[in-house]
């Protein structure tokens, strides 16, 4: 059982908080042991089973990427369900870009991803155990267009989901705690 603790106000920006991921980074799942947090649950540290584990960067065309995290809760039960998804669109399709998505489909221990919105914010997913069970997430569709025309885009558009009970973790310090784990 969780008490409110706190609210939230306005910051008094001026408009809207800048949309978009900036990047994503990518890690097996198996790989990463564990997360460590402070008392307002934030992400502070990315433990990995060994120095050769990495985070590998993933960029997404400009202004083509977006995250989105649904929260929903039963009224009868009081379950919580989160469902995290996040859609980006790579250009020009090639055998690198194959291979990271054939290896994405084949992965059976699932993804951890840390995704930067072009906030300068750090958050992390796919990284939560709920009920002694890894709730990783993983490559739900990649969809590869040649286009048409000259003039059309050669794109992969891939989109990566997650469903679990804990929203994603904002990580303190994101660029350090990153540049500790590429």
């Amino acid at each position: 059982m969780s008490n409110i603790t706190g609210g939230w106000l306005n910051q008094c920006t001026d408009g809207t908080c800048a949309g978009g991921i900036g990047k994503l980074y990518l890690a097996n799942a198996n790989q990463v042991t564990s997360i460590s947090t402070n008392a307002s649950a934030a992400c502070t540290a990315i433990t990995m089973t060994s120095t050769a584990s990495v985070f590998y960067e993933v960029e997404f065309r400009e202004n083509s990427g977006a995250f989105t995290e649904t929260v929903t809760q039963d009224p009868d039960t009081l379950s919580v369900a989160i469902e995290q998804s996040l859609t980006g669109v790579i250009n020009c399709r090639d055998q690198e870009l194959r291979n990271l998505i054939q290896d994405m489909a084949n992965q059976a221990c699932g993804l951890v991803c840390v995704h930067v919105e072009n906030t300068g914010l750090y958050w992390v997913w796919g990284v939560e155990t709920i009920g002694g069970k890894k709730r990783p997430a993983r490559l739900t569709s990649a969809e590869g267009v040649s286009g048409a025309l000259f003039t059309d885009s050669n794109q992969e558009t891939l989109t990566i989901t997650c469903r679990t009970t804990n929203k994603a973790r904002f990580i303190v310090n994101g660029e350090t705690v990153m540049g500790l784990l590429d």
